[in-house]
């Protein structure tokens, strides 16, 4: 306890100029510690230490590692890389990762969507993996992307098979039984009988 000098000399009377609600926090915590047989010294020495190595666990140094770790051996990672640091890294790559919401995750995807709808999906489905990957190192204790939803629909794309092709998968079928043989019917009957009748297959 902090004290002042008193009016009578001899006396002293206890500082009340120090007897912040934070000191007070501080004392009754140490107080704490040491009935449990802990050091003061050495929790707050832990606790500085976990505090630096939160802030050391950035988005971009902990992307830096799932980089090394995961896409390296992926044949798509360098296009993977490349899209995060273009579109995430800015915004993100300086911040602690544990301070990542689920609602910062919503609101980057969403911003995404306005210039590039599908890529907006892409970045998300990419976020989704690099969170994971620090869950499972225990560097974030869960994913704020796992609730996230898709921000864009996106629609199937058709294929229409070319002639070559068609005249390739029916000599085909010639060979596989029963299975091409309802290929061949569904091409004289079904949606590709007119590019069946195109080619001179039907």
């Amino acid at each position: 306890m902090h004290w002042d000098a008193a009016v009578r000399p001899g006396q002293l009377a206890p500082s009340r100029s120090h007897h912040s609600p934070q000191a007070r926090e501080e004392a009754r915590a140490a107080i704490l510690s040491m009935q449990r047989g802990v050091d003061p010294k050495a929790e707050a020495a832990k606790r500085r230490r976990e505090e630096e190595r939160r802030r050391a666990d950035t988005f971009g140094a902990v992307f830096d590692a799932f980089t090394e770790d995961h896409l390296a051996d992926l044949r798509t990672g360098t296009v993977v890389a490349g899209v995060i640091r273009k579109h995430v890294v800015p915004a993100w790559g300086d911040r602690p990762i544990g301070e990542i919401r689920r609602a910062d995750v919503n609101e980057l995807v969403r911003g995404l969507r306005r210039s590039t709808p599908v890529g907006a999906n892409r970045v998300l489905a990419y976020l989704k993996k690099c969170f994971g990957w620090a869950a499972d190192q225990e560097i974030i204790e869960a994913s704020p992307a796992t609730a996230v939803k898709r921000p864009s629909k996106e629609n199937p794309r058709d294929r229409v098979l070319t002639d070559s092709e068609i005249r390739a998968i029916w000599r085909a079928c010639g060979q596989l039984g029963a299975f091409g043989r309802a290929f061949r019917l569904n091409a004289c009957h079904g949606p590709a009988a007119d590019r069946g009748r195109q080619s001179g297959l039907v």
